[in-house]
């Protein structure tokens, strides 16, 4: 089914197609919900109010290039709004610069899970969090980022240098571990 079909089903409210659109995406949506909250329960209600959201807007949109896009875009701000309603704002920081990979890295990434890589990115502090997910993950520029946030430019850039340098010291650790 193409995605034009899914949404004409979806807008004349056919629960065959519905469900369809729901098991096509709902495994990555549910990873990206994952990525951007601390814990399961978070990520679930992320989830289902981003589902909420995306069978509202359906009704109203005519035509859509990509309707994974569409809806990732959709989860992500549900995700973005989710951390707004329910955390107290993070540290400001002056810092324009940004810590580059250094020699190894690859190597111990290649060695852990999806699961562990996941974890480990769960535990960090919800702006860095929040930062590198929108950054690392899903390219956003950290003009783009601020806006989203709230917060500027350059407090961006010192969340994920702070992020990588704290994801290196996990990483490092979950290495020596192993």
């Amino acid at each position: 089914m193409t995605d034009q079909e899914l949404l004409e089903g979806c807008k004349a409210k056919n629960p065959r197609v519905q469900k369809l659109l729901f098991q096509i995406y709902s495994r990555k949506l549910m990873g990206i919900c994952k990525r951007y909250t601390q814990n399961q329960e978070d990520a679930e209600d992320v989830f289902q109010e981003a589902f909420v959201r995306v069978f509202k807007a359906l009704t109203t949109i005519q035509k859509v290039d990509s309707l994974e896009v569409w809806i990732k875009k959709i989860v992500i701000h549900t995700a973005i709004n989710y951390f707004h309603r329910h955390k107290k704002h993070y540290g400001h920081h002056n810092q324009d610069f940004l810590l580059e990979p250094t020699q190894g890295d690859d190597l111990i990434l290649s060695k852990l899970s999806n699961e562990e890589l996941l974890e480990v990115v769960q535990s960090l502090p919800d702006g860095y969090r929040m930062v590198f997910n929108l950054f690392v993950i899903e390219g956003y520029a950290h003009k783009e980022i601020a806006q989203f946030l709230g917060i500027s430019e350059s407090t961006s850039k010192t969340q994920l240098l702070k992020a990588k340098k704290m994801l290196k010291k996990k990483f490092k650790k979950l290495e020596i571990i192993r």
